[in-house]
């Protein structure tokens, strides 16, 4: 990983750490193979943990996600271009989580996301890629990752 990457990706947790969480959404600081960053290409990950009985609940967790945690404005250039959360899909035997990121990469100085787009974009991860994708449109890129474990680990 480029240094300035891993530098933006520190900085966006320290941001993400100091803001209030609505459980079950984690926001908390986390490092190493935790931390969802950006992908340089549009693809379903080959060796991401199906999502399998939980889908459902990862659509319920999106659309929480997107109402209380992506929505909004992000401006470009600043730590406000990229959101990451993690959100619990089960708590029995194996733990499973998922790691949801929205990265601004439009070309105006900031823009709004709405419930609408917000769903659509991270539907197509979910809905479309058994073990996750992250994927670029216009204006954003969207991640969504499970991994096992909770959370908070």
């Amino acid at each position: 990983m480029k240094l300035y990457a891993i530098l933006y990706t520190a900085i966006a947790i320290a941001i993400v750490a100091s803001t209030t969480t609505a459980a079950p959404l984690d926001q908390s600081d986390r490092s190493g193979s935790d931390v969802l960053t950006t992908a340089d290409a549009n693809t379903c990950r080959i060796n991401g943990i199906p999502w399998g009985d939980d889908v459902d609940t990862a659509v319920t967790q999106m659309q929480k996600a997107c109402t209380d945690w992506f929505v909004g404005k992000y401006i470009k250039g600043t730590n406000g271009a990229y959101k990451w959360v993690c959100a619990k899909l089960n708590d029995e035997g194996a733990k499973k989580h998922m790691l949801l990121g929205l990265h601004y990469i439009g070309k105006d100085e900031s823009r709004e996301i709405g419930q609408d787009e917000c769903e659509s974009g991270f539907s197509k991860e979910i809905k479309g890629c058994p073990g996750g994708g992250s994927r670029s449109y216009w204006n954003w890129q969207y991640s969504a990752d499970t991994r096992t474990g909770g959370c908070n680990r």
